[in-house]
């Protein structure tokens, strides 16, 4: 299955683990796993991270809750350097981050025709 994501990005693969390919490449360099049991939605990027939304309860309805993990297995002195270039670059600053969390929980909350807010994590116990 071939499904056109983003301008330039294909999702191959499903039900349950996608690659994404950019355009002009013939391979992934991304995978998406959807848990559907556990509510969760992995994002593995190249060889150094792992995005993970989860779906929490929440009082007001769902919590979607973003953290992100080291999964480098070799050359692991080299994600602080890749860090510090992506905050250099402002790509990796608190606000963009957010920015692109609220955009998700935006399309969520647009394709299930209910509303969405981005919280602080000092508004949540045990962020």
């Amino acid at each position: 299955m071939q499904t056109q994501a983003k301008r330039g990005l294909v999702l191959t693969g499903g039900p349950t683990r996608f690659g994404v390919v950019p355009r002009g490449l013939s391979a992934p360099t991304m995978f998406i796993e959807v848990d559907r049991l556990r509510r969760i939605l992995t994002v593995e990027g190249r060889w150094w991270f792992q995005g993970v939304y989860s779906l929490e309860p929440h009082p007001n309805g769902t919590l979607v809750v973003y953290r992100v993990y080291d999964i480098a297995s070799t050359a692991r002195w080299l994600v602080p350097l890749l860090l510090l270039q992506y905050r250099l670059s402002g790509t990796l600053d608190r606000s963009s981050v957010q920015s692109q969390v609220h955009t998700f929980v935006g399309w969520i909350g647009r394709r299930l025709g209910c509303g969405a807010r981005l919280a602080a994590a000092a508004e949540h116990p045990g962020s």
